[in-house]
């Protein structure tokens, strides 16, 4: 096989792998979400936790930008030139495919949270109901404390760093009964896309 066809062939393997990897959730929470990723976020952390910005935010405009950019440039020679054009475009997305998982994204394939925490997952449709009216009532509630006018907006009392601040004690708390969502190395910082993000 040609050099130039391996990243695109190994796409569609990518897939499959990943298919029969989302039916073993203990080896993936063994192996990669408790030992291969430990690592690399513990690394991040580390690295680049100093920085009051999102690096991964930097890194996804940068590959955003790139394929614009490149997709601009294509545009004209698009129909002459197509079999190479798609064939660069496999290669981009085998190998931002396999960075993705590789680097974050398995741990969608880990033992699920509400059995490690051992919480009940079964619920019927009225279950689902009479808790989203709890919701909504105490969110009202809340709502009420704050500003007793329904109609105007709440202020948030708090800046970023006390946010974070809060979140971190909060965590704590729950780490307190569950050991195993603990980490080191803490690094909390906002998104550079935030606001288009909410």
């Amino acid at each position: 096989m040609k050099k130039k066809f391996i990243l695109p062939f190994l796409l569609p393997i990518q897939f499959l792998l990943l298919k029969l990897i989302s039916c073993f959730p203990e080896l993936v929470e063994s192996y990669y979400s408790n030992g291969i990723y430990g690592w690399i976020s513990k690394t991040n952390r580390t690295v680049f936790g100093f920085f009051s910005f999102s690096i991964g935010d930097i890194c996804y405009g940068i590959v955003l930008f790139l394929v614009i950019r490149w997709s601009y440039k294509q545009r004209t020679n698009w129909k002459s030139n197509w079999k190479s054009s798609a064939l660069i475009a496999l290669h981009f997305l085998s190998v931002f495919y396999f960075l993705f998982h590789f680097l974050w994204a398995l741990n969608y394939y880990r033992v699920p949270l509400h059995k490690k925490l051992k919480i009940e997952k079964e619920y019927s449709n009225a279950d689902l109901l009479l808790f989203t009216k709890k919701l909504i009532a105490k969110t009202n509630e809340i709502h009420a404390k704050i500003e007793i006018d329904s109609t105007k907006k709440i202020i948030f009392p708090y800046q970023q760093q006390q946010v974070f601040k809060l979140n971190l004690n909060g965590y704590k708390s729950l780490t307190d009964e569950f050991p195993t969502i603990n980490y080191s190395n803490l690094s909390i910082k906002k998104s550079l896309i935030s606001l288009p993000l909410s």
